[in-house]
């Protein structure tokens, strides 16, 4: 807000003086407007202090007057210490401050117009200062922050400053003239009009830039990804400082090579889950298998993937060498890998499938990889191993040969288990077996490729689990009432690269305020026996109790 105003008025006058003012009455009308708790008043302070400091210049005078705010806002709320975006916010300023007009500087002698190295110095500066503390916090990097903040960059000052002026301009004319002229409010529409433009300019860049390769980079979890990131923040400040000094530049090069040779190894394999994990979603790719710990080697395995060689990494990982098996229906991305449960010496105990898949012909391919014919099983139906037990919630259980049961489906996709029309395929979909694990304290529910129209039968009776996996890889296919009778408090997401657009942001959405993991950005994702969601790639959340 205050960078937005101090912006606006700088394009009328150079001088300091009016654009302090402009800053400091913008914070002020906002912290009015919106309320004084925490989150506005760091956001706030920050404000102001990178326009007073960006209007006075930098240098000892601007990181004193950071200092002093800082001081004065955990002074009055404490709870500030704890909080992670006003670390990351005092992190950003800061390396703006020490390292924002050296960096433009360095552009300039490069032959980057003055202009350009000021928009590009501002998100550069923020990402090396907030990179140790997002790897702290178990948040992977995206290769594409700096660029969507520079495209974001000349939007933020309209959307912000006509945003509050036409906030007040409806208040005001409400008050003045509300009484007595009809539809006053046309005059904060001038403003609100190209102010939600700029808005949604900055909300699409968000949206598309998270769907974008390398939106979460393989970064290394746990102290190791810290070093790294904290070694990439450092080189970036002895470049930026060091002037043209070679010493200094081989000093950067020097820091660089060490994390990223410490790091390397680690980056393609990922974490591995924890000794207490008690549910894991495997990286199939664009596909789903989910693994639930049942004892020290034996595990339930709910789909399979389409690659066998990667269920069989998944299965290697968390030392599986006793499987039961669910495959929810014969599509490839959900059977095709389960040749990879039997790799490494491993035995599947027990298959079971669908009450209308025994008619489709890879049914009848079972026993030749795994060694075990699939058990159709409906709704209704429970088993349990140990202290964890799983039951069937859809599709209710008919005769095979019942109409509408997929015999002429199977004939057509007989021939080399290849697969079957599209409109079959949605008959498998909709015929799919979905699942509820309760392992402990902790439940699942595992609705597979279900659509819309079985989810809202399902909702009916669904009682609430903890974690929900998103119904056909984030398709917008589904209805919001079945994720609201879920109430799951985090979510999974089981997606790879694919043309579908999967996850969709309906999807996504749909999940509500909790938080959700996805494969394709994470890795494998696992759940412990605390409640605790982490990924390979350093993704992590929390269960809320």
């Amino acid at each position: 807000m205050s960078l937005g105003a101090l912006a606006l008025v700088r394009l009328a006058t150079p001088r300091r003086g009016p654009g302090i003012c402009a800053a400091l009455a913008a914070t002020g009308a906002y912290v009015f407007l919106v309320g004084p708790d925490a989150s506005v008043l760091r956001a706030a302070a920050m404000g102001t202090v990178g326009a007073l400091v960006l209007a006075r210049g930098v240098g000892r005078s601007g990181v004193a007057v950071l200092c002093a705010a800082l001081a004065a806002l955990l002074v009055a709320r404490p709870e500030l210490a704890a909080s992670a975006g006003f670390a990351m916010s005092a992190a950003a300023t800061a390396a703006l401050l020490v390292l924002g007009e050296p960096l433009v500087r360095l552009l300039a002698r490069l032959r980057v117009p003055r202009l350009a190295a000021a928009a590009l110095a501002v998100p550069v500066c923020a990402q090396a200062g907030v990179l140790p503390l997002l790897a702290a916090m178990g948040s992977a990097p995206s290769a594409w922050a700096v660029v969507l903040n520079v495209l974001a960059g000349p939007a933020v000052a309209p959307a912000t400053v006509l945003g509050l002026a036409g906030l007040c301009c409806g208040l005001g004319s409400g008050l003045v003239l509300g009484l007595t002229v009809p539809g006053h409010g046309a005059l904060a529409q001038v403003f609100v009009r190209p102010a939600a433009l700029g808005a949604d300019w900055i909300a699409g860049l968000a949206h598309a830039g998270a769907g974008l390769p390398g939106a979460a980079l393989p970064w290394p979890p746990g102290g190791l990804g810290i070093a790294l990131a904290a070694a990439v923040s450092l080189a970036t400040a002895v470049i930026v400082l060091g002037r043209g000094r070679w010493r200094l530049w081989a000093a950067a090069g020097a820091l660089l090579a060490l994390g990223c040779g410490l790091a390397l190894p680690r980056l393609g394999a990922g974490a591995a889950p924890p000794a207490d994990w008690r549910v894991l979603a495997c990286d199939v790719g664009q596909g789903s298998a989910t693994l639930v710990r049942l004892d020290a080697s034996r595990v339930l395995l709910v789909d399979a993937g389409k690659d066998p060689a990667a269920l069989d990494r998944c299965l290697s990982g968390v030392r599986a060498h006793r499987v039961y098996a669910v495959i929810s229906h014969f599509d490839a991305d959900h059977w095709a890998g389960i040749s990879g449960a039997v790799r490494g010496g491993r035995t599947v105990e027990r298959v079971w499938i669908g009450p209308r898949a025994a008619a489709d012909p890879k049914a009848a391919r079972l026993p030749g990889l795994v060694g075990r014919a699939g058990e159709p099983i409906g709704a209704g139906a429970r088993m349990a191993v140990g202290a964890v037990a799983w039951r069937a919630l859809w599709p209710e259980a008919r005769p095979a040969s019942a109409p509408g049961a997929g015999a002429s489906g199977a004939a057509q996709g007989a021939a080399g288990g290849g697969e079957r029309p599209a409109a079959d395929s949605a008959a498998r979909n909709d015929e799919a077996l979905v699942i509820r694990v309760d392992a402990g304290r902790l439940s699942l529910l595992l609705p597979a490729d279900i659509g819309a129209q079985e989810q809202r039968r399902l909702a009916r009776g669904l009682e609430p689990v903890d974690v929900l996996v998103a119904p056909h890889h984030g398709s917008a296919d589904l209805s919001a009432d079945f994720f609201r009778a879920a109430g799951a408090r985090a979510g999974i997401v089981s997606v790879g690269q694919n043309s579908y657009g999967h996850p969709t942001l309906q999807a996504l959405r749909a999940f509500g305020p909790v938080a959700v993991l996805r494969t394709d950005e994470c890795g494998s994702v696992w759940i412990t026996d605390a409640g605790r969601l982490d990924g390979q790639r350093g993704c992590a959340a929390q269960i809320d109790p």
